[in-house]
């Protein structure tokens, strides 16, 4: 469905390191795993990363450990998103600048701006300006690999629209509601079954059952099993199959694929490669 050719720039950017895979020259703190990937990407490697929320923890429930907080405490710029927890880590290492780089462009409150492609360019941006300030010597670098980075999400951007367009999707289905940037985006209806972080009472579950087959939705994203059982007696109901997209994956251009290929079934199952 998606050709692979055109992530082979971002791909290659992140996996190097600095000029002849030198040893980076500074070091910058993100929340979660798919900043670390956006970060690499636009600095080329000359930029460290230390990344707070690993792929398997819960940002609803996270504390940092004394061992991180001494990792971050050393880095130059902290890239925060807008979730809860940044404010009580930040406050714990007052003296690293902070940037925010959670700007949504489809005039959402949502903070998951890592899930679709435009406001990734906006977080690649806010971070290619703060590299260019940390390390002036570099900024042609630093705005060489922003430029890829956005090519890579244009041409993202490109193949989403033509699966939506060719599957006729109006409407997809997820558990939590992180994807309203990209249903701004793309102009589709994103229907949840949680809301205000409240977990579905039986009402919102028959209420959500019922948008779900009115739409023709067969896939229902969640993050993980436990999002998938909460919702599995419901799910068979209205016959739609959860499958899990983890958005807290490290590689959230591979995440988006995966999840654009479930919206975009016909069927449900295990969401398979592209």
């Amino acid at each position: 469905m998606f050709g692979k050719a055109f992530f082979s720039a971002v791909i290659f950017c992140a996996a190097s390191g600095g000029a002849g895979g030198a040893e980076p020259l500074f070091t910058a703190a993100v929340s979660i795993p798919a900043q670390k990937y956006v970060a690499e990407a636009v600095s080329g490697g000359f930029c460290g990363v230390v990344t707070a929320v690993g792929k398997s923890d819960d940002p609803h429930i996270f504390e940092p450990t004394p061992r991180l907080l001494s990792e971050i405490g050393k880095c130059r710029v902290y890239f925060t998103l807008g979730l809860p927890f940044e404010s009580k880590l930040t406050a714990k290492v007052p003296e690293v600048k902070t940037e925010f780089v959670g700007r949504s462009n489809s005039s959402s409150s949502d903070p998951h701006v890592w899930t679709c492609p435009e406001d990734l360019k906006s977080m690649a941006g806010g971070m290619c300006d703060a590299f260019c300030v940390i390390l002036p010597e570099k900024k042609v670098e630093f705005r060489k690999n922003y430029a890829g980075f956005c090519e890579e999400m244009d041409a993202l951007s490109t193949e989403i629209r033509e699966c939506i367009s060719k599957s006729g999707i109006t409407a997809f289905a997820s558990f939590h509601p992180a994807w309203s940037g990209f249903a701004g985006e793309f102009g589709i209806k994103q229907i949840v079954f949680e809301k205000n972080g409240a977990e579905p009472g039986m009402k919102r579950l028959t209420e959500t059952c019922s948008e779900i087959e009115k739409n023709g939705i067969c896939s229902i994203l969640v993050r993980n099993a436990a999002e998938a059982r909460k919702i599995s007696y419901v799910g068979a109901k209205c016959g739609a199959v959860p499958v899990i997209v983890d958005i807290f994956d490290e590689d959230p251009v591979k995440m988006i694929r995966a999840a654009v290929e479930v919206m975009c079934r016909k069927s449900g199952g295990e969401a398979t490669g592209m």
